[in-house]
């Protein structure tokens, strides 16, 4: 299970699936799972949960959201080390 909250509030918030081109040496997203019109700030204690699978090697979740006017893409990968979760900007070619 994981949880996401945001300092802010962030419209289209969606949970995909995310690949890596190797051809294309770039980040895809395959598919979306699910989607918000909207994900309010931790101040209104909103988050979006979610079962699922984010070990194994290559990142293969992620997230994406309109910040601004700006639409920003993140994978979630997770360390090595200790197991624990990070998020990564990517950029769509």
């Amino acid at each position: 299970m994981i949880a996401i909250t945001s300092d802010i509030t962030i419209k289209d918030f969606s949970f995909i699936v995310v690949d890596y081109d190797y051809e294309a040496d770039s980040w895809i997203v395959e598919r979306t799972l699910f989607t918000i019109p909207e994900l309010k700030s931790s101040e209104y204690g909103e988050a979006f949960q979610a079962n699922t699978t984010v070990g194994g090697g290559m990142p293969s979740r992620g997230i994406t959201f309109i910040d601004g006017n700006t639409r920003r893409y993140f994978y979630i990968g997770e360390s090595d080390v200790d197991g624990s979760l990070s998020l990564t900007e990517f950029h769509l070619r």
